[in-house]
């Protein structure tokens, strides 16, 4: 055998070695999943799902309770630091990812335009459009993601443990007065 056929020989074994290898972190990979399973279902909405509302460098705690039977599901909304609790905001539509409902406010209705991926429900709101509002690289920011099922804490919740954040009211008090007041900045 000639010296280069040996170097190629163990090259050979060394490229097999490695393709195999890789083939090996493939299948464990495709196998184990990369994170939780994305469901695009609607009964995969159901549930609470606390989160925040960002827009212009502040953020307010926002709250979706979302129940439904079947294809039909029904949201409420929550903004504890503007005093709204549990509003009705009427029915959801969800054509997987997409998700998209309407809010009713003082000064009009806002809409809600989504999606869903990984147990993550992202967007932005829009109020009508007035003068400057139209700039659509500027919206509200809604984020939220569903809160699991948890065991019961061997402490109570007062304790600070496991306790939701203090919420500090916000001057506004409602949705549209807190979207206006920052689009005034």
């Amino acid at each position: 055998m000639t010296p280069g056929a040996g170097r190629r020989a163990r090259g050979a074994e060394v490229r097999r070695a490695a393709t195999l290898a890789g083939a090996l972190a493939f299948v464990i990979a495709a196998i184990s999943g990369c994170g939780p399973r994305d469901v695009q279902t609607p009964a995969a909405l159901v549930g609470d799902w606390p989160g925040a509302l960002s827009w212009r460098g502040e953020s307010t705690p926002a709250e979706l309770e979302i129940s439904g039977e079947g294809d039909s599901l029904h949201v409420l909304v929550s903004f504890a630091a503007l005093g709204v609790r549990a509003l009705d905001a009427g029915r959801l539509a969800f054509e997987p990812p997409s998700v998209r409902f309407t809010i009713p406010d003082s000064g009009g209705t806002i809409a809600f335009g989504g999606w869903l991926r990984r147990g993550v429900l992202a967007g932005a709101l829009t109020a009508p459009a007035t003068g400057s509002e139209r700039n659509r690289a500027r919206l509200p920011l809604l984020v939220v993601a569903r809160r699991a099922p948890t065991h019961a804490l061997p402490w109570p919740a007062a304790a600070g443990v496991g306790a939701a954040p203090a919420t500090a009211p916000a001057p506004e008090r409602s949705l549209g007065a807190w979207m206006r007041a920052r689009a005034a900045r």
